[in-house]
């Protein structure tokens, strides 16, 4: 049984994501095998075992928010941007963004994309970097939030979360206690991390201790 329970991919996930993946890419005209291969990746690198968070269910977390966030014009990109930007994550590396949104292109490329959306695919991955999001559109910020979205959990999900990536960042990571979680939320949104959805803002705060 996982330590993190809460944290833990379910056949719901496995689902929605597969049903997801196959409305999300139907649109490109690469073969069908690319398709299937490229789910299969993203499924076998999101499940390694040296995940606790970062994992299927963080994706299917973060899409079924999007899905009631982002508008139907809008919502490729980030979609897409959600299935890799964690896509590669090694905590002794500097540069899990930027090899995270190499495979997206290497991806879309296969999948016959548009280079407009391969370009803003790569931009919404890099983003999380820093998760700064001055000067793009609101559907891009939706994204960044969206990815963080975590830091609003319920108090029992939050610590789970938290030794979840203390576990993976071992010297990496300070320990943040729930009560603290809104100071957290307050100062990303005092540098204008946070402004995009006052929707998700006022859940944020309903949801933290």
């Amino acid at each position: 049984m996982s330590d993190f329970p809460l944290l833990q991919t379910t056949r719901e996930d496995l689902n929605f994501l597969k049903h997801r993946w196959l409305d999300l890419v139907g649109q490109y005209g690469g073969t069908d095998a690319a398709k299937e291969r490229w789910f299969v990746t993203l499924s076998e690198r999101y499940s390694e075992r040296s995940r606790f968070y970062h994992n299927l269910h963080h994706i299917a977390e973060m899409l079924r928010l999007l899905d009631s966030l982002v508008g139907a014009q809008d919502i490729e990109a980030v979609s897409v941007a959600a299935w890799f930007h964690d896509a590669v994550y090694d905590t002794w590396k500097s540069d899990n963004e930027e090899r995270s949104a190499d495979l997206a292109s290497q991806a879309l490329g296969e999948l016959w994309a548009r280079a407009e959306t391969v370009a803003e695919v790569r931009q919404l991955i890099l983003a999380t970097k820093k998760h700064e999001g001055e000067g793009f559109r609101p559907s891009a910020r939706l994204f960044l939030d969206a990815d963080l979205s975590i830091l609003g959990a319920g108090e029992e999900v939050y610590l789970q979360y938290s030794e979840a990536i203390r576990r993976v960042k071992l010297r990496q990571h300070i320990y943040i206690k729930p009560r603290r979680a809104m100071r957290i939320v307050q100062c990303l949104d005092s540098v204008g991390i946070l402004d995009s959805s006052p929707s998700l803002y006022r859940a944020w705060i309903c949801c933290l201790p």
